[in-house]
């Protein structure tokens, strides 16, 4: 398991007897997850950009993950290499085949902003939560690295994901 892995293993157990950590959910056990579950199956088989980037089991890909809301903190400032704000939106653990959604970064705001900075990559709510997780479900299937402690390769990520499938 890698570096960040552990981090996020260790993050949840120690949450779990804060408020606000959910239980392990299924991806039909939420509304919205429901929702953006179907809306990022829907992009994947509707346009051939989309499905290339996460090749033909996407969809079975995404409802046979396991799901967990846990807080991973509101937008933080980073000032290196140049002042930006950021937020995490969401995690994986691919060898527990599970993805962590912060519980209070976008996919639950999707309108979450700081001064003039804005977290929903120009998307309306539910195609934000379906980006949310198509961003994920590289990590899930193994086509996209770690990219927790690298935000520009994580933004690189999000950039494919929004030109391919958006």
């Amino acid at each position: 398991m890698s570096l960040a892995g552990w981090f996020l293993t260790i993050l949840i157990l120690g949450a779990q007897s804060k408020a606000g950590v959910q239980k392990l959910l299924r991806w039909s056990d939420d509304p919205d997850l429901r929702q953006a579950v179907v809306d990022a199956a829907e992009h994947v088989a509707k346009q051939k950009s989309c499905s290339k980037v996460f090749g033909p089991r996407a969809a079975e890909t995404l409802k046979a993950a396991g799901y967990r809301f846990v807080p991973m903190g509101r937008p933080q400032l980073r000032m290196f290499p140049t002042p930006q704000y950021s937020v995490v939106n969401a995690a994986t653990i691919h060898e527990q085949n599970l993805i962590l959604i912060n519980s209070e970064g976008a996919f639950f705001e999707p309108r979450l902003a700081i001064e003039a900075a804005y977290f929903n990559y120009g998307l309306k709510d539910r195609k934000l939560r379906a980006f949310i997780l198509l961003h994920e479900l590289g990590h899930l299937m193994g086509r996209f690295e770690p990219d927790a402690d690298n935000p520009a390769l994580s933004r690189k990520y999000s950039d494919l994901v929004r030109e391919s499938c958006f």
